[in-house]
């Protein structure tokens, strides 16, 4: 379910796409997310289809997006942006809690 409030804020800038399968979930850097249609609301989203979140997305087509904050120093982009969550966890040491769908919300440096 889109949050038609956050589109009518949503510029161009870094994302932090979220998804979950199962009891496990990833979230990765994306710069193209973009409102599509109005009515009904949706957006776009590019991501490489290589990445672990860009799996647990196309099996149950569910994702979060997260604009990051204008302050976010490169320590926290590069945790979502440089690593791959197959082997590594990207929410170790950051704070955050899951949405209703459980979807992975990162509660710092996130608008």
């Amino acid at each position: 379910m889109i949050d038609t409030r956050a589109l009518t804020d949503m510029t161009y800038g870094l994302f932090i796409v979220g998804a979950r399968e199962g009891e496990k979930f990833n979230a990765m850097i994306a710069n193209s997310v973009f409102q599509v249609t109005a009515e009904p609301p949706k957006i776009a989203i590019a991501l490489n289809k290589n990445s672990l979140t860009h799996d647990y997305i196309k099996a149950t087509g569910l994702f979060c997006v997260q604009p990051i904050a204008q302050g976010a120093d490169m320590l926290f982009i590069g945790n979502f942006g440089f690593r791959t969550g197959k082997n590594y966890d990207k929410f170790a040491k950051v704070s955050y809690k899951l949405s209703a769908q459980g979807l992975p919300i990162v509660l710092e440096n996130t608008l």
